[in-house]
C-alpha cells in the first residue's frame, strides 16, 4: 500500500471515529491527517536512490576493495538530476548525471575506513571541490563506509 492510500485510510478512520463521539467540536489531529492525505503527492519523493553491491547496515552501506573501491548505484527519477559523492567534510568529490553510476575511490589503509555520502538532487548543489553544508539538500542520500578487503583467491 502506498503512502497516500495509508494516509487516506487513516484520515477516514479517524474522521469516522470522531463522528461517533459525543464531542461535536472538530479535532485538530483529524484536520491534520486530512490535510496530509490530500497533499500526499507533494510529500512522497519523486526520486529514488539505490546502492548496489555494498552491504547494508543501519549506519549505511559498506563497500570494499583491495586497492580501489567502486561505489555503484541507480537513480530512479522523472526529471533531470545529479548524483554527488561527498567526503566526510561535505566536499564534492565526484558528480554525475546518469541513472546508473559508479564512483571509484582509493581503498583506505588496512584496518581503517573512509566515510562518504552519496546523494541525488534535482538542484545544482555545486561542482567538484565545492562544499555541500547539509545533506538534507539532497532528495535522497545514503551514508557509505569504505574499507580495504583482500581480493578473494581465484577458484581453480
Amino acid at each position: 500500500m502506498n503512502y497516500k492510500k495509508i494516509m487516506t485510510l487513516a484520515a477516514v478512520s479517524i474522521f469516522a471515529l470522531s463522528a461517533c463521539g459525543k464531542n461535536d467540536k472538530k479535532d485538530d489531529a483529524t484536520d491534520k491527517l486530512m490535510d496530509q492525505a490530500e497533499n500526499a503527492e507533494k510529500v512522497t519523493p519523486d526520486t529514488g536512490l539505490t546502492l548496489v553491491g555494498g552491504k547494508w547496515t543501519p549506519d549505511g552501506y559498506i563497500f570494499g576493495g583491495p586497492e580501489k573501491v567502486k561505489i555503484t548505484g541507480q537513480v530512479l527519477s522523472d526529471g533531470e538530476f545529479s548524483v554527488y559523492l561527498l567526503d566526510d567534510e561535505g566536499k564534492i568529490l565526484q558528480k554525475v548525471a546518469e541513472p546508473e553510476f559508479a564512483f571509484e575511490v582509493d581503498a583506505p589503509s588496512d584496518g581503517a575506513t573512509n566515510k562518504y555520502v552519496v546523494g541525488v538532487s534535482k538542484d545544482d548543489l555545486g561542482a567538484e571541490g565545492d562544499k555541500v553544508d547539509d545533506v538534507e539538500k539532497f532528495g535522497r542520500y545514503e551514508h557509505v563506509t569504505t574499507e580495504k578487503v583482500e581480493q578473494a583467491p581465484e577458484a581453480e
